[in-house]
């Protein structure tokens, strides 16, 4: 491994750090090659991108500072050499704006120069075969030198708009820099410490390999030994017809061998007739196949002493006043559905919107929630009945919430999440109010119309049935969780979950297939025993087809819900299956 330091600090002119484009490491005919053209933002945490894809990418700065997009004009031909970028990551902006002649007299680059340069820019770029990915501007501090926060937000929006005309791919540093700017960047400056330079170095890291046709092995960080080894139209070829065929948005999947990705693809929009094309980076909901993510945390917790399989609820919720019947139900009748609870997620004369605003925050709202439900006369006695029950799973993320006194959320990051490196993994609706950063969700109405819904508080399922169904992330990284089953609790080297307690977890018991998240079948294709599970809110779709016997596992996802997605992502998974199956 290169030392990041050594990286970092390299020759200092005027006090930006200048990296040579042409003067690290030696080229490797047959890697891909990413040039990053910027300014000393971008200067700053190129060192970093290039540790994370040492060995798998080629990675090169334009040499110096590309400075404002008149600058840009002069000197593109001269950084773009003699081609052969695979991937072109770039942005102009913070030279543009700034006021070198005091905030009386026009910024270096007027906006609407900038917009008209800019459009020259992408064009020129986008007559290379390169994949292309522009970086927003990052944030401008109160008391910045020669620049101003409406600066900031207005060359923002032109250049978004720029470039979502050309269909190219947005990485949003703005958004990631902007909640934690007070610690990452200087004061009063628009440079970076060393940590918010890393920070954005590994996101600028997951996208440039989010668009690049790769074969990966997953590691914890979510790159390394990267190698090419199948063509991504393999995989787009199969789902763009699918997608258009069922009218879908956005549809993605990913394909998993032997403890590898070994094809990721993402086709469509991440709003209905945007323009704004999907990637592979992108967030997806995968509904309640969260339902394995929380069951897994339950396994963990159960290893580390924290509860049994046969734990009742009256030993789990002593303070809890709950109808008898429910006091001998245990861990396991929660996790197989057989509890006795209903199918109907709302306790009864509820509402959705109810459950919404119930007072307090997520862990006090699922613990008023728990008491609602239990306080029902079951419907059937423990292990008696199969009846599906998202509150079933509610239940258990209350019982690790009393069990370790930390909210399910947490537990989700500190015990999935983060030790899988699934960075894009999160909760509820996907993106930005009035962004479109990540794929919007959307309905079928009764005529078949396709209805975009903007993300916002109540535009995913309320965070009491969240154990149940409200994770959301990129395909990439829910093939990392998969790959945690597939490899018997072992990912990176690191043994998270033993063997046992995975086959324990998914084990039917009750004289039923399901059990911790997976419904239990036979597919020759795997090789017998084949577990699968499905996820949708209404508003998205989400299956998983995994089999164990074979190290092998289908990911598909999509950002509509409520109409046929069901044969769609059917249909797409078995394609794929036909496709890459071992």
């Amino acid at each position: 491994m290169v030392n990041s330091r050594n990286l970092f600090c390299r020759t200092m002119i005027a006090g930006l750090f200048v990296l040579g484009v042409y003067g690290r490491a030696e080229t490797v005919d047959s890697l891909p090659k990413v040039l990053i053209i910027g300014d000393s933002i971008s200067i700053g945490y190129t060192p970093f991108v290039q540790e994370f894809l040492e060995g798998a990418v080629v990675v090169r700065h334009n040499p110096g500072n590309a400075q404002d997009t008149a600058t840009g004009l002069e000197k593109l031909d001269e950084w773009l050499g003699d081609g052969g970028w695979d991937v072109i990551h770039f942005n102009w902006g913070l030279w543009d704006m700034r006021f070198d002649n005091g905030f009386d007299s026009p910024p270096r680059v007027p906006l609407a120069e900038y917009e008209k340069n800019l459009t020259t820019l992408v064009k020129r770029l986008d007559a290379t075969s390169a994949k292309l990915i522009w970086a927003t501007t990052t944030p401008v501090p109160a008391g910045a030198r020669r620049r101003i926060k409406a600066g900031e937000i207005a060359y923002n929006d032109a250049a978004r708009r720029i470039v979502n005309e050309h269909n190219i791919a947005i990485n949003d540093l703005h958004s990631l820099v902007a909640p934690k700017a007070g610690a990452w960047q200087r004061k009063a400056n628009v440079h970076f410490t060393r940590d918010g330079s890393r920070a954005m170095g590994r996101q600028v890291a997951d996208f440039i390999v989010s668009v690049l046709p790769l074969r990966r092995h997953v590691n914890g960080d979510g790159l390394a030994d990267i190698a090419t080894g199948w063509e991504e139209g393999d995989i787009v070829d199969i789902l763009e017809p699918i997608r258009k065929e069922y009218k879908l948005p956005a549809l993605a999947a990913a394909v998993v061998s032997e403890g590898e990705v070994v094809a990721l693809g993402a086709v469509g929009e991440r709003k209905y007739k945007s323009g704004v094309s999907v990637t592979t980076n992108d967030r997806f909901h995968l509904g309640s196949c969260t339902k394995a993510m929380t069951a897994t945390m339950i396994g963990m917790l159960i290893e580390r002493g924290k509860l049994r399989w046969d734990m009742t609820l009256a030993e789990l919720l002593p303070g809890l006043a709950m109808n008898d019947g429910y006091r001998p139900v245990t861990i396991r009748h929660l996790l197989a559905h057989r509890a006795g609870l209903p199918n109907a997620s709302w306790p009864r004369g509820k509402t959705f919107m109810d459950m919404h605003n119930l007072p307090g925050g997520p862990r006090q709202q699922r613990l008023a929630y728990a008491k609602l439900m239990l306080s029902q006369k079951p419907q059937a006695k423990p292990g008696e009945k199969y009846t599906y029950s998202n509150a079933g799973f509610a239940i258990v993320g209350v019982i690790a919430e009393e069990a370790t006194d930390t909210a399910w959320e947490e537990l989700m990051k500190t015990m999935l999440f983060e030790p899988l490196g699934m960075k894009t993994a999160g909760f509820g609706a996907m993106g930005t109010q009035g962004k479109i950063d990540e794929p919007w969700q959307h309905t079928r109405g009764l005529l078949g119309r396709t209805k975009a819904i903007a993300p916002g508080r109540y535009s995913d399922n309320p965070p009491v049935i969240a154990p149940a169904g409200t994770v959301h992330c990129s395909m990439g990284d829910w093939a990392k969780f998969i790959i945690l089953h597939l490899e018997k609790g072992s990912f990176a080297g690191r043994q998270l979950i033993k063997a046992e307690t995975l086959d324990e977890l998914r084990k039917p018991y009750f004289g039923g297939s399901y059990a911790g998240g997976w419904l239990a079948v036979d597919r020759s294709w795997g090789g017998g025993g084949v577990f699968t599970h499905s996820g949708s809110n209404n508003q998205n779709y989400a299956v998983v087809w995994m089999a164990p016997l074979k190290r092998y596992a289908v990911l598909v996802a999509t950002n509509q819900g409520g109409g046929s997605e069901a044969k769609a992502l059917d249909k797409a998974a078995a394609a794929l299956i036909r496709k890459f199956k071992p």
